[in-house]
């Protein structure tokens, strides 16, 4: 009974995962081409922003093209993760568990998280800039989800360290027997 459970989670998973993918490189397309207000009230709310605060007169294009390349960076590094665990459910369903590409796929993940961590304040901080260029506005915002993501990717690196250590070992047991 566990092990079909098992069989079924995963199942599950695999088929969210790329749900999720699509999803991610979808979204900012779609905020971006359902008009201009939206776009910005949209990039202003991801910002901790009140579009009240500051009045939004008409953002020029090419600013708007600025927001929508910001917005894609962490898009970009949240689809690659997802990536990697794609990755990853394939490994655990073919049942290789300690072996170098799962270590690596985990590294990867582990890299992305901290790289959102990192990137989503910049993002948050860099959006009122393009939005109210010739304004002197900065507002810094830190989430404690940002926090978060930095300890759980460095959580996650260690985690990839000790599977590295796993597979050494596994591999200087083969050689010894």
């Amino acid at each position: 009974m566990k092990g079909v459970r098992n069989k079924l989670s995963l199942v599950f998973i695999s088929g969210i995962l790329p749900l999720f993918f699509i999803l991610a490189l979808i979204t900012p397309l779609w905020l971006y081409f359902s008009g201009e207000s939206f776009f910005i009230s949209s990039m202003l709310k991801f910002a901790d922003m009140q579009a009240e605060s500051q009045p939004v007169t008409a953002v020029p294009p090419f600013h708007q093209l600025l927001l929508l390349v910001l917005l894609y960076f962490p898009v970009g590094l949240f689809a690659f993760a997802i990536w990697q665990g794609m990755h990853v459910m394939r490994l655990v369903g073919k049942r290789q568990i300690l072996n170098l590409a799962l270590a690596r796929c985990v590294r990867n993940i582990a890299l992305m998280m901290l790289s959102l961590g990192i990137v989503l304040p910049v993002c948050r901080f860099l959006i009122p800039l393009v939005v109210w260029w010739p304004e002197k506005y900065y507002q810094v915002s830190v989430l404690i989800g940002d926090v978060i993501l930095l300890l759980t990717g460095g959580l996650l690196f260690v985690t990839f360290h000790a599977m590295l250590a796993g597979i050494k070992a596994d591999e200087e047991t083969r050689e010894f027997i």
